[in-house]
């Protein structure tokens, strides 16, 4: 891989191990060219999967939940009756379409993951280049769960938000 925006023409790879190519360490390999993952433990239809169990069960339970972040609102938006109706019926409830990739690199950088930086073109296809995002991570089966689990956690805060806590006054106990 080489990064198209660095004055040198080094290869850019694993910030842990310094491989050039696929290694132990790699969470995500994403084509941006042809829009798919190439590589790494995550999935990032997990991720899709679990939005869309959030939204069912908010379709379910007809509660009206704050999304705090506006990608997941506009996902819900897309919702009509017909395809709320598909939702609540299926096996595994699918979204009207995928998470924007941005959102998914954003979790798994919060877990702990290490995007690399900069312009990445990826030239191991043959003779065409494609545009690339990847991301590392020391143990990135541990670093993709947790990012799971914090897109579970939002989810969940969105739809039953934490009780809040009054405040004591003077005086009292």
């Amino acid at each position: 891989m080489k990064d198209e925006s660095s004055e040198d023409d080094s290869d850019v790879g694993c910030p842990y191990c310094e491989s050039g190519s696929g290694c132990d360490h790699l969470l995500l390999f994403f084509d941006a060219t042809d829009g798919r993952a190439d590589g790494g433990v995550v999935d990032p239809y997990d991720f899709d999967e679990i939005v869309a169990k959030a939204f069912v069960k908010v379709l379910q339970e007809s509660t009206d939940p704050n999304w705090h972040d506006w990608r997941i609102n506009e996902l819900f938006e897309q919702i009509d009756d017909e395809w709320a109706a598909t939702m609540l019926t299926a096996t595994t409830p699918e979204l009207p379409e995928t998470l924007p990739i941005d959102f998914v690199f954003e979790l798994l950088d919060e877990a702990g993951g290490a995007e690399q930086p900069g312009s990445l073109f990826d030239q191991s296809g043959g003779y065409c280049e494609s545009a690339v995002r990847v991301s590392y991570a020391k143990d990135p089966v541990a670093t993709c769960e947790k990012a799971k689990h914090l897109l579970e956690d939002r989810l969940e805060n969105d739809i039953n938000p934490p009780p809040k806590r009054r405040r004591r006054t003077r005086g009292e106990a």
